[in-house]
């Protein structure tokens, strides 16, 4: 044992005091924002003329966008359809360890396609893929490829999935789900790196493009959501834009409070939130493509302890008569048999994760192939050195 945890005892009792302290004084603010909400909705056109003038002046803020539905009206739960195709990929991988027996990295794509209403097993596929080519492990200026990288990679080669998987559906009712939202973002700084960025939001938005040719509804589910869009705009709601415009927005009545919070006490088990629009210079890019990215929230709970999600639609999502009531209701049926989760995500998911034990197989299996060339693998000592010391450890605790 390597970690003291009797020095952790009273630092956990001090957390768990803190953490109860501030649920509480959230909850007064989470009151006070679905009063403001509702506030919010007599002035919709004088919030849409902010944000119109904050981005008029080139000022960046990032919130929701008020759309036709009012704010802060919910949305019962429809009925869902008798029959339908749900179509759902999730991705994971394996990142390059230098001081493995040999350097690559592992992209596994798991993907479902669940005949809704029809009583038939689904279909289920994995879809491993090994980069180790030279320009796949230093793509740029000489560098191991980034983590940030290959997660763009993943992210791709889900949603490119999807669109294969779509082709020829017709007239058939199909929705496809990714697990996290549409919305790709940057989380890099240097000019390579954003070139790259702008290389794959480019592919990405050619699959969004094939979806929406194949008729399809698309989807990203975001469970449990952290974001604060919706509070951002309550932000903003209360704040005064005189002139000259501020460079920033400093106010924030809401700090800390996020629009999974606000809406626990706005959604009854099955409702869904009005629509708002993401206003982010990246879904700027989205719209100049015919993308843009609209949100909703969603208590997929049956019972009285709410379960929000985030569910991001494209605008030909929405502009589809009856899409998003077909959407809002078999999300919510899938959500029924996982208790809380979309099913085809968590079956998308088990197919996708590579285990521990998959993981020493693929190693058995490169070694294999590196003798069968002549070659001798060998790890590094850092690594042989970890080996030894969980060998040990496991000892021990026999």
């Amino acid at each position: 044992m390597t970690l003291e945890f009797r020095q952790l005892t009273d630092q956990v009792q001090k957390m768990g005091t803190a953490l109860a302290e501030r649920a509480l004084a959230l909850q007064g603010k989470a009151e006070q924002a679905r009063a403001r909400l509702r506030q919010a909705a007599a002035h919709i056109e004088e919030l849409r003329d902010k944000i119109e003038r904050l981005h008029a002046a080139g000022i960046e803020w990032r919130g929701a966008a008020p759309t036709d539905e009012p704010p802060d009206r919910p949305h019962p739960l429809p009925e869902a359809p008798a029959r339908a195709t749900l179509m759902a990929a999730d991705g994971s991988q394996i990142f390059p360890d230098p001081h493995a027996i040999a350097l690559y990295y592992l992209i596994n794509v798991g993907s479902i396609i669940y005949e809704h209403g029809s009583g038939q097993a689904p279909d289920c596929y994995s879809l491993p893929v090994l980069h180790y080519r030279e320009q796949d492990l230093y793509p740029d200026d000489g560098d191991l490829i980034r983590a940030g990288r290959i997660e763009n990679y993943r992210d791709l080669a889900e949603i490119e999935r999807l669109a294969l998987l779509t082709e020829g559906r017709g007239d058939v009712l199909t929705v496809t789900l990714t697990d996290g939202p549409l919305l790709l973002y940057s989380r890099v700084g240097t000019n390579v790196e954003r070139d790259v960025f702008e290389q794959n939001l480019l592919l990405y938005l050619g699959h969004l493009t094939s979806l929406q040719q194949h008729g399809v509804i698309a989807a990203g589910y975001v469970d449990r959501p952290r974001s604060p869009w919706v509070v951002s705009l309550l932000d903003l709601d209360a704040h005064d834009l005189s002139e000259p415009l501020p460079p920033r927005l400093e106010r924030r009545d809401f700090k800390g409070l996020d629009d999974e919070a606000l809406f626990q006490g706005l959604l009854k088990p099955g409702e869904r939130s009005a629509l708002f629009a993401v206003e982010s210079a990246v879904n700027r890019r989205y719209e100049e493509h015919g993308h843009r990215i609209y949100f909703f929230y969603l208590n997929v709970s049956t019972s009285a302890q709410p379960k929000i999600a985030r569910v991001e639609v494209p605008e030909w999502v929405v502009k589809r008569p009856g899409a998003l009531d077909n959407l809002h209701a078999l999300l919510c049926h899938q959500c029924r048999i996982m208790d809380g989760y979309p099913y085809v995500l968590a079956r998308a998911h088990e197919l996708a994760v590579v285990t521990p034990e998959d993981k020493r197989q693929l190693e058995d299996m490169v070694i294999g192939a590196l003798l069968h060339c002549g070659l001798s693998p060998e790890m590094s000592n850092k690594a042989r050195t970890k080996q030894l010391t969980r060998s040990g450890a496991r000892r021990h605790q026999r």
